[in-house]
């Protein structure tokens, strides 16, 4: 008799229960899997550890700050054989004698019976004051231009009015998508804060979020570039984009200057033309 795989709910349980048992806790994991913590780049921490050797080197480092985790008061709410999501808390001692005290929020999705993703989020001041030898003390200081980029994301995923979006672009902003011009509203070059207004305003009429998943963030003295895959549905034609992407920011003078997207621009074209004349080829 075969064994139906295990289901996204069931991992994420056994996730909590193994989280003492570093080789265990790898093995819940597919070979490409991914054990996300997002916030924890704010303190300057490694935040995305892929594949089961970095994740069991993850855990081998937490058990040596908190020796002695045991997760407890789950609430499971959303619960679908691929895609799970809960909270859970931890109230626990760290090696230094510190309480270490989190109500954690995890999205897992699963594969095959394993984990292809885990992202957990927490709070990272809680985190820092109890794990840092000096508290907050210790983290440090975010450049100007990761701080842009992190506060971008966060009006982002708080659904922020568009214009409150755009305030953090510059009154003379390069915006640039390529692909399809004339599909979609928001493609091809534009000038001007209104561009990125328009562009999240129109993109929350025409489109319906799947999902997005943020990969990384790398930046350095006037340069963002954000990492990640999103899905999201037509509203018009009802067909799926699936893609990778990038976003490029310049930012220069606690603004961003210049605005562009890289994606699969071939899948967008095709799910907003369905029913539409098709694409003729060069």
């Amino acid at each position: 008799m075969t064994t139906a795989p295990a289901t996204a709910r069931q991992l994420l349980l056994a996730y909590l229960s193994s989280i003492a048992d570093p080789e265990k806790v790898a093995a819940l994991f597919a070979e490409d899997g991914a054990l996300e913590l997002p916030y924890v780049a704010s303190l300057g921490q490694t935040w995305r550890f892929q594949g089961r050797d970095s994740i069991r080197a993850f855990v081998q480092g937490f058990l040596k700050m908190v020796p002695a985790p045991r997760f407890e008061q789950v609430d499971i709410s959303i619960d679908t054989p691929e895609q799970a999501f809960g909270e859970y808390s931890i109230e626990t001692k760290t090696a230094a004698g510190r309480t270490f005290s989190q109500r954690y929020a995890g999205r897992l999705v699963a594969a095959n019976g394993q984990i292809k993703l885990l992202r957990e989020s927490l709070d990272v001041v809680r985190a820092a004051r109890a794990i840092f030898p000096n508290g907050l003390a210790d983290v440090p200081p975010a450049s100007e231009t990761a701080r842009i980029a992190k506060e971008l994301l966060a009006r982002m995923g708080a659904a922020a009015d568009p214009d409150e979006i755009a305030a953090l672009f510059s009154s003379d902003l390069e915006f640039e998508i390529a692909g399809d011009v004339g599909v979609l509203p928001w493609i091809g070059r534009k000038v001007g804060r209104s561009a990125a207004a328009d562009f999240f305003r129109n993109i929350r009429r025409m489109v319906e979020p799947i999902r997005f998943d943020l990969q990384d963030v790398l930046t350095n003295d006037h340069r963002a570039v954000i990492v990640g895959e999103l899905a999201s549905r037509v509203k018009s034609t009802g067909k799926t984009i699936e893609t990778a992407f990038v976003l490029v920011l310049t930012i220069s003078g606690g603004q961003i200057t210049r605005f562009r997207m890289l994606e699969d621009s071939f899948a967008v074209s095709r799910a907003a033309r369905a029913g539409l004349a098709p694409i003729t080829p060069p």
